[in-house]
């Protein structure tokens, strides 16, 4: 996906971060133009956050001249056997299941993996990084979120058993060069 403007971002846990990206003089959005769905500070810049299971991330933005802002949870972490085909881990040990849910807020914004500005994959607790697996647990996280709308589904892993143990599930998202990364440690 292009973004035709920019982009901002922010962490909500016990502070806010915001990411914006553009020309040389990024834009920020003001409390008129974005409401930050929880307490905390607010601080510029792009990087990698560290928050807990369930910890809300803001993100808004414009995509195609259409302002979005969306919420989004990683709220829990399973290990399963089998997927919804009855097949175990392609190449790993095991399947490792992320239940992610998306709160929309303003215009629309589309989930799931057909939108490379917003990627997940897992790091294990020694920072391997692990994709996005194409097995499917019901119900996958994919589709379009607009405004006062809830999507929830999971996103699957193929994991060494290791990594079921202790880790993080990472939101890669990247817009005109900001880029932010978002760690839901488990």
């Amino acid at each position: 996906m292009r973004w035709l403007i920019g982009c901002a971002a922010a962490v909500v846990l016990v502070g806010a971060v915001t990411a914006c990206g553009g020309e040389a003089t990024p834009p920020v959005a003001d409390e008129d133009e974005h409401h930050h769905h929880g307490d905390g500070t607010v601080a510029e810049g792009s990087g990698e956050f560290d928050i807990g299971l369930g910890g809300p991330v803001s993100l808004s933005g414009d995509f195609d001249a259409i302002s979005y802002e969306v919420t989004y949870a990683v709220t829990g972490v399973t290990v399963v056997e089998t997927d919804d085909a009855g097949e175990p881990a392609a190449e790993n040990d095991v399947l490792l299941v992320a239940e992610v849910e998306i709160t929309g807020f303003r215009g629309d914004h589309e989930a799931g993996p057909g939108n490379t500005d917003f990627v997940f994959s897992l790091l294990d607790a020694e920072g391997r990084e692990y994709p996005r697996s194409d097995q499917v647990v019901a119900p996958e996280l994919v589709g379009t979120v607009e405004a006062d709308q809830t999507l929830t589904g999971r996103v699957v892993f193929d994991v060494p058993e290791s990594a079921a143990e202790s880790g993080s599930v990472r939101l890669a998202a990247e817009a005109n060069g900001s880029d932010l990364l978002i760690d839901w440690e488990y």
